[in-house]
């Protein structure tokens, strides 16, 4: 089908992700990170956007159950 394209000995780590927009890199500017206050028994949206090839990570936040 095609030829594969030469690789570096080094993968790419897939190390920048916004939370509602916010977020840093490595080697970038220290920005601000996203802050959310929340109260109980309300719902929140989290965007969560990852700026990479291999999109797969694990979310979580302590002490509270997240429904998708």
């Amino acid at each position: 089908y095609h030829v594969v394209a030469p690789q570096n000995a080094v993968l790419p780590t897939p190390d920048s992700t916004l939370i509602n927009g916010k977020g840093r890199f490595a080697g970038g500017a220290t920005s601000a990170l996203a802050v959310i206050n929340v109260e109980s028994n309300k719902r929140y949206r989290f965007r969560l956007i990852s700026m990479s090839c291999d999109p797969n990570f694990t979310f979580s936040i302590d002490g509270h159950s997240l429904q998708v």
